[in-house]
Parts: C-alpha cells; structure tokens; sequence
C-alpha cells in the first residue's frame, strides 16, 4: 500500500474534543493516509476511545506527561520508519476542512526541486470561523517576538497564493520525510511552545523554505473573543520559550536592539494583559520574562511557576 501523508496527535486528557477532532481528520484522509495517536500521559480513557474510530490511526501510549517535541517526535519516528512521504503534527483541538490534507500533500509532491521543507494551510478561529488565527509567522527579532501574519482579519481578503513565511505552527504542518531527516526532530528543551519556532528557524538557515497555502483551511477551537486563550500556563509556557528561542537564535546584528528595545515591548504588552485581562495575568507574564532560564523551560508544569493554585 501506498504511503501518502501521517499526521501525529498529541493528547493529554483531551476527553471529546480529542474524538471530535480525530473524526474531522479522518474524514479527510485517503487509504494512502494515516494519523499517529500519542496518548501523552493521559488519565481520562479518551486515547483508546479515539483510537477505535478507525484503522487509520496508529495508537502509542506512554505514561509519562512528556515536553511536546518530545510526545511528537515519537509520533514523527513512528511514520518516517513505516515510509510516509509526508509527514507533520496536527492538534487535538480541530476542525478539517475538507480538501485540506490533498492540498497540502499535491503542494509538496510538486516541489520537484525539493526547497520547501514544510507547507502550512491557513488556520481559523472556531469563533467566529471566517476570521484567520495563522496566516503564516513571522520573527521580530528586536522586540523577542513571533507574530501570527494577518491574524483576526476575514479569510475571503487576503490573498490567495501561497507565500513564503519565518515559521510554521505545531497547530498543524506537513512536511516531506527527507525535511524532517535533514533538519532533525522538534527540540524538547522548550517545553510546550516554540518548539515550531526553533525548528522552522533550523529549516531557513539551511537555505530551505517554508510554505504556507490559502488552498488549504483548518478550524483552531479557540475564540477570537477570549483572546486566542491567554490562561496563566500558556503565558508562562510561551514567555519562558520565546526568551530561550531569541536567546539562542538572535542574529549578532539584532542583539543590541533586542536588549535595549525589549523591555520596552514587555512593559507595552504587560500593561495590554493589565487592561485586557487583569493584574493576575499580567503579574505572571511579568514574572515569567524575569525567570532566569539555564539551557530548557522546566517541565511539567508547577504551581509555583504558573501561580495556579
């Protein structure tokens, strides 16, 4: 049998938004394709559950709660030794729109030069669900930023063919097997987040590209109207690994900048978390950037470093 496309799912405790988005993956997948299920350390049954929908989906189950890279590599490992040309991760909080995995698969098999690592479809808020969340990323180096291209604007105005971007999301990539083989596997010492970051960055300064196509369309489950889901761990998760990402990836010619226009930024975007969404949030994303960090982001997660009690 031919071996098109794997996608690896990452669950921890999903529960029926895990199944839900399982459900809308297969009925996009051809015979030729196949999904990896990592079941990360969860305690909820859901795993199994998704896992009989369909002989499509391989299940691996371990019980330790790992680093994201690090569930998601056994999932990429998996796929490239059973010989899928393509592969990538996909999030177990989506909704496909069908068409998505052919459009993505088609833009890579035509790549007969072999220069693009990875392609992204355009991925939507759930609520409201014209309104883009990635539009491809982009590095702002000076201010230690990642930015989502066109995010909150209407899907029907942006442009339609497809452009080269500074990164993709773990949300959902595909990327050919030789990609994943030259470029190596996500990095665990980010923890929950960047992990895309940093391995998008390994992809350009090799002189590869990434992709991102509006022919392709996913559904994220988070609202626009919640902020795209600023909970106390994400803005820790994601301030902790931005800081050790810029540390690490930091052009010699953007340091200067980047240590004297950062604080700057950090004090503009504290006092947006104050406004938007109070003193608590804006407290722990404060204390987050004051966190030393040696070589990774600790894991798991603890409530001395999220605040959560």
């Amino acid at each position: 049998m031919s071996r098109r496309a794997a996608f690896v799912m990452v669950n921890h405790n999903g529960g029926e938004e895990l199944v839900a988005s399982m459900k809308s993956l297969l009925l996009d997948m051809s015979d030729e394709d196949c999904v990896f299920l990592v079941d990360n350390g969860s305690a909820d049954g859901s795993g199994p559950i998704a896992a009989a929908l369909s002989d499509k989906i391989r299940y691996i189950s371990h019980p330790d709660n790992k680093p994201f890279a690090e569930a998601t590599n056994i999932g990429i490992r998996a796929a490239l030794e059973e010989g899928y040309q393509f592969v990538g991760p996909i999030n177990p909080d989506v909704r496909v729109r069908i068409g998505m995995i052919d459009h993505l698969a088609e833009f890579l098999k035509n790549d007969k030069r072999l220069t693009i690592a990875a392609v992204s479809p355009i991925i939507l808020f759930d609520d409201p669900e014209d309104r883009i969340w990635f539009g491809g990323g982009q590095l702002l180096y000076p201010i230690s930023w990642t930015r989502h291209l066109s995010q909150g604007r209407i899907l029907e105005v942006v442009r339609k063919s497809p452009r080269d971007i500074d990164f993709v999301t773990g949300c959902c990539w595909l990327s050919p097997a030789w990609a994943w083989r030259s470029t190596g596997l996500l990095d665990p010492s980010y923890g929950m987040y960047t992990e895309d970051v940093d391995w998008s960055t390994r992809v350009l300064r090799s002189g590869k590209r990434l992709v991102i196509t509006p022919n392709a369309v996913l559904v994220h489950r988070l609202s626009i109207s919640s902020g795209g889901g600023r909970s106390k761990l994400k803005i820790v998760y994601r301030t902790l690994a931005g800081e050790l990402f810029f540390s690490r990836w930091t052009p010699l010619g953007m340091r200067i900048p980047r240590r004297l226009l950062t604080p700057l930024f950090v004090a503009f975007y504290s006092t947006f978390l104050y406004l938007e969404e109070g003193p608590s949030i804006a407290n722990v994303y404060l204390r987050a950037w004051r966190t030393k960090l040696k070589d990774y982001v600790p894991w798991p997660p603890s409530r001395n470093l999220t605040g959560n009690s």
